[in-house]
């Protein structure tokens, strides 16, 4: 699956749009950088690696199961971005994602919800993220030091607000529809 999907250019389109808008939504406000645009996406070339799955304990009303997973992930995956400054100046920047290690929760499809998964990380799986930008305004790297460090603590905020709990990321399956019988 993971191979298939990094060479998706409609998983990228929608990836990029999806990610876009949520962190247009962090920038409100802010006075140093006036807009962000993605560019590309690159996935890497290591999968994420699950192992460890156990059940959670606890039974809803729809009857969901909820399994965990240990989770690592080498790092290697990548997205450009064009970052515009006030005063009209566009950075062309790449966050580079780090390795991971945590617990990745996962709610399957139950009788209330036949058609949906939801994912999250039972706890901060401490990723990294390095951003690096080509900024060169008369050679000073001091400005190059506080957009990369800005932008980092912006994609490191709104991962975790995206992906660890209490946030559940839902991902519809149309075609999937369990039988409890």
């Amino acid at each position: 699956m993971f191979l298939a999907l990094r060479a998706s250019e409609l998983f990228k389109a929608k990836i990029k749009n999806k990610v876009s808008d949520k962190i247009k939504a962090k920038l409100k406000g802010n006075s140093f950088i006036q807009s962000l645009r993605i560019t590309d996406i690159s996935l890497g070339e290591h999968a994420p690696m699950l192992h460890g799955v156990r059940l959670v304990k606890g039974v809803t009303d729809d009857l969901a199961v909820t399994a965990e997973f240990d989770t690592t992930y080498m790092g290697g995956a990548s997205v450009a971005i064009e970052c515009t400054l006030t005063g009209n100046i566009r950075i062309p920047v790449r966050v580079f994602l780090g390795g991971l290690s945590g617990k990745l929760r996962v709610r399957m499809p139950s009788r209330q919800w036949g058609d949906m998964v939801a994912v999250t990380f039972a706890e901060d799986p401490k990723l990294t993220f390095t951003v690096d930008s080509t900024i060169t305004v008369r050679e000073n790297e001091i400005m190059r030091g506080m957009v990369n460090q800005l932008l980092g603590k912006i994609t490191r905020r709104m991962f975790v607000e995206m992906w660890v709990l209490p946030a559940w990321r839902t991902f519809f399956l149309p075609s999937m529809t369990p039988s409890f019988e």
